[in-house]
């Protein structure tokens, strides 16, 4: 639980939602900035700034981080395999 809660102190990202209905989990992490998670470098331009592979690498950081939360739960909860 103690790394649910710490995803709520990751800088790009605000507190998460979390909302669980029976063996369903749901995780909302809203990003601080306008920039879409996972943001591709434009085609048009060459390679990608280094600013942009730093916010790409964070982006990651953070979904894993939530994947690891989530792994870390109390694991007496049944998988749902949808």
């Amino acid at each position: 639980m103690e790394k649910l809660k710490a995803l709520g102190e990751l800088q790009d990202f605000e507190r998460p939602q979390v909302l669980c209905a029976g063996r369903l989990l749901q995780i909302a992490m809203p990003k601080r900035t306008r920039a879409n998670l996972f943001e591709p470098p434009s085609f048009s331009r060459p390679a990608a700034t280094r600013e942009q592979l730093v916010q790409l690498q964070k982006d990651i950081a953070g979904v894993l981080a939530a994947v690891d939360a989530v792994i870390d739960l109390d694991h007496r909860f049944e998988v749902w395999s949808g």
